[in-house]
C-alpha cells in the first residue's frame, strides 16, 4: 500500500493546492514533483512502490507547493512536462513564470524561463496552473490580488502560441471581488479539449460561488465566464478541473462541511445537475482521475484516504482505500490525471513535526481468473 517518498520539518505545503497536478507517469517512468521547503524537487522511479531514490532540484527558489504546478503532455511526438510558477506571493514578490522540461527516461531538465506575467506593486501572485492546448499553446491560470486601491481579487488566464513560452503572453481576466485582494486568492485548473480549446474553472474563499470559461472559436479566445455553481461552495473553495474529448468535469467542495460534489459540462449544451460523491465531512478537497470513461476521486476523512468512481454517469458508495495516516493535511493531495498501465497515482502529506510525503497506486486492472489444475 502507501510508501514514504520523503520525510522532514518543511514539507507541510509540499503538494498544495488540489487543483494542480503533480504526479504523472512518462513511458517507464513514475514522478513525483513537490517543494520541499526550499525548492521544487522530484523524484522517479519505475516501481512506485519504492520511492528510496535521491531527489533532485528541478527549478531552485519555490517554498511552497501551492507556488507551482506541472503538467505533463506530448506535443510533436516528444514527451514534455510544463511547469508555471512563482517565487514568492508577497506584494511584487514574483513575476509569474512558464517553463518547459524535457525528459529522458527518468530525467528532467528545466529549460529557459519565460515570463507571462509581469510583478508590480500592488499586487500579488500564487496558485498558478497550466497546461498545453492540442495545438501547442502553452497556457497558465494564476490568482491576482490587489493590496492597494480598491483590492480586486482576479483568476487570470494567459497563453502563448510558442510551446516552449517564448513570445506573448495574453488572455483574460476574470474578476472575483473587490477589498479581497490583499486577503484571499482564487483558485482554479485548465482543462484540455480538443482543437485547441481549452477550459477554466475558478473559485475563491472570498466568495461563495464558482465560475467557468471557454478557450473557443476563430480565432481562439477567451470567452465570458458561466457559472457553474450560485453559492454555498465550501470556504475553503478548492476544486478539480479534468476534459475530456471536448466536455469538461468537475469535483468541489461545498458547505460548511466540506462535503464532495461533483458536475459534468457537454460541450454544446452546459453544466448537467449536481451530483454528490461522498456527503462525509472531509480533510481535503477531492482530486479526480479519469479511466477511459470512468471517472475517480480520492479525498481524505480523518486519518483514512477514501476512493469512489463514476460508471455510465453515477457515482457509487464511497470506500476506505488507505487507513492509519495520522494528521493529514489540508490541501496536500494529488493524482495523476489519467490511468497510466491500469494504475493510478495519488499522493498526500502527512505529519505535524515531522511531515510524511507519501504514494499509493490504485490497481484497475482486472484480477487474474485462478490456474486450474487437472490431476490425472
Amino acid at each position: 500500500m502507501p510508501v514514504t517518498v520523503d520525510s522532514g520539518s518543511g514539507l507541510s505545503a509540499a503538494l498544495n493546492q488540489i487543483p494542480q497536478r503533480k504526479t504523472f507517469k512518462i513511458g517507464s517512468y513514475w514522478f513525483l514533483l513537490w517543494s520541499d521547503g526550499t525548492n521544487l524537487v522530484y523524484k522517479s522511479t519505475t516501481n512506485p512502490a519504492d520511492w528510496s531514490g535521491s531527489k533532485t532540484t528541478l527549478i531552485s527558489g519555490i517554498a511552497k507547493g501551492q507556488y507551482f504546478a506541472a503538467r505533463y503532455a506530448v506535443y510533436n511526438s516528444t514527451d514534455y512536462v510544463y511547469l508555471a510558477y512563482v517565487l514568492s506571493d508577497v506584494d511584487n514578490g514574483s513575476d509569474v513564470y512558464f517553463c518547459r522540461c524535457t525528459v529522458s527516461n527518468g530525467t528532467l531538465t528545466a529549460g529557459t524561463s519565460y515570463t507571462v506575467y509581469a510583478k508590480a506593486s500592488g499586487a500579488r501572485m500564487s496558485y498558478p496552473d497550466v497546461h498545453v492546448g492540442t495545438n501547442g499553446y502553452a497556457h497558465v491560470g494564476f490568482s491576482r490580488g490587489e493590496t492597494t486601491g480598491t483590492k480586486l481579487l482576479r483568476w487570470m488566464v494567459r497563453y502563448c502560441t510558442s510551446n516552449d513560452g517564448n513570445g506573448t503572453w495574453s488572455g483574460a481576466n476574470f474578476s472575483i471581488a473587490t477589498a479581497a485582494g490583499d486577503l484571499y486568492w482564487a483558485y482554479g485548473g485548465l482543462a484540455q479539449l480538443t482543437s485547441g480549446k481549452m477550459y477554466t474553472a475558478y473559485c475563491s474563499d472570498a466568495v461563495v460561488w464558482i465560475r467557468g470559461a471557454l478557450f473557443s472559436g476563430d480565432p481562439l479566445a477567451w470567452g465570458s465566464y458561466e457559472t457553474i455553481l450560485a453559492s454555498d461552495c465550501a470556504p475553503t473553495a478548492v476544486l478539480c478541473l479534468l476534459g475530456t474529448t471536448d466536455d469538461v468535469g468537475l469535483s468541489y467542495s461545498k458547505g460548511s462541511t466540506s462535503y464532495q460534489y461533483f458536475k459534468y459540462r457537454t460541450y454544446g449544451t452546459g453544466w448537467g445537475s449536481e451530483e454528490t460523491i461522498e456527503d462525509y465531512a472531509c480533510v481535503t478537497a477531492a482530486t479526480l482521475t479519469l479511466d477511459s470513461s470512468v471517472w475517480y476521486a480520492f479525498w481524505v476523512i480523518s486519518d483514512e484516504v477514501w476512493r469512489n468512481s463514476r460508471v455510465s454517469g453515477s457515482w457509487g458508495t464511497p470506500e476506505k482505500w488507505v487507513d492509519g495516516e495520522t494528521d493529514p493535511l489540508s490541501g496536500s493531495l494529488t493524482s495523476d490525471e489519467f490511468d497510466r498501465s491500469d494504475l493510478i497515482g495519488v499522493a498526500w502529506v502527512r505529519g505535524i513535526g515531522t511531515q510524511y510525503i507519501r504514494y499509493a497506486t490504485l490497481d484497475l486492472a482486472p484480477p487474474k481468473p485462478p490456474i486450474l489444475v487437472q490431476i490425472i
